[in-house]
């Protein structure tokens, strides 16, 4: 199955890269995944974490290198990954977690407030659709709390209850 080793492969060499920063991991990484997508239907049951993979490197990459084409390019492919899953799909919340984080990459650079309102909305949808006793709950939660800032259209009071219940979620 040669998308699954390319697949495994743009994984690996993202992680190499994190450790060690060697810079050519991170655009191998990519096209290994995007190679990986392409040789993937669209109905097969891996497309959409191939696809979450692929938007992760991205973010890495525009992270990295600050290409805003990376960070639309990541939020597209996670959203594709987004529409191809049911709502109870056990991997719906982290792939929310990843475009809200891009989503609000972007709004970091642009400051477009539909961006951050998208990713205020998916890291609610993730921690509401969370047990709270699951271990990427205080995670979902904590990373809501942190982009609920003043300039996030919502009042002081929520972004510092969401802290709360995140600190409380850890312990």
């Amino acid at each position: 199955d040669r998308p699954m080793y390319l697949s495994n492969l743009a994984s690996a060499l993202l992680k190499r890269y994190i450790h060690t920063d060697n810079r050519p991991d991170l655009p191998a990484a990519v096209d290994a995944g995007r190679t990986a997508l392409t040789l993937t239907p669209r109905t097969h049951p891996a497309r959409s974490s191939r696809l979450a993979n692929l938007g992760i490197a991205l973010r890495a990459r525009a992270g990295a290198q600050g290409e805003p084409a990376d960070l639309t390019e990541a939020i597209e492919v996670n959203e594709e990954a987004l529409r191809s899953l049911t709502p109870g799909h056990p991997d719906r919340c982290s792939i929310l977690s990843n475009l809200a984080s891009a989503l609000h990459d972007r709004y970091q650079l642009r400051r477009d407030p539909a961006d951050l309102a998208g990713a205020i909305r998916h890291l609610r949808e993730a921690v509401r659709a969370t047990p709270r006793t699951h271990p990427s709950y205080g995670i979902y939660q904590s990373n809501l709390g942190l982009i609920l800032t003043p300039d996030a259209a919502t009042s002081p009071a929520e972004a510092e209850d969401s802290t709360v219940q995140a600190a409380q979620a850890c312990l």
